[in-house]
């Protein structure tokens, strides 16, 4: 698919987010998929718009076109208010809100851990923090 190989906007961003333990999660993948999904109605919603405003210009030069006009003007209100961002916009707040991307889920992670300190969700994570910490003691005792 045309849009899963050609990642632009939203979908970019998301990727970028991702780091590599969460990158290959169900949560991530739905992620990216949600955001994807946004940007091709991005892109179709563009086009579209352009040619509303072309027949527009065209109505005026030929008046028995205006019926016509009208019937379109219906659609495109009706493709607008059907808005994919709409609709998948919370969606892809929530798996990111799940994979701990935005303020708010890392704030409300912080809150709920013993001490407020925001520990690793993840073994790998906490494998991660152990090794920093033990660097960290090796060079103060290099120090002193």
């Amino acid at each position: 698919m045309a849009a899963q190989t050609r990642r632009s906007g939203l979908s970019l961003a998301v990727r970028k987010a991702l780091d590599d333990e969460t990158a290959g999660t169900p949560a991530a993948e739905l992620a990216l998929v949600y955001a994807a999904r946004i940007d091709e109605a991005t892109h179709v919603r563009l086009p579209l718009d352009r040619a509303m405003q072309n027949l527009r210009r065209a109505c005026v030069a030929h008046p028995e076109m205006d019926k016509m006009l009208g019937a379109l003007d219906k659609v495109n209100a009706a493709l607008s208010a059907v808005s994919v961002a709409g609709e998948l916009g919370p969606k892809l707040l929530a798996s990111l809100d799940a994979l701990l991307l935005t303020p708010k889920a890392r704030s409300a992670l912080k809150d709920k851990l013993p001490g407020g300190d925001a520990q690793p969700a993840n073994p790998l994570g906490a494998l991660r923090q152990e090794q920093d910490e033990l660097k960290a003691r090796r060079e103060r005792n290099r120090a002193s």
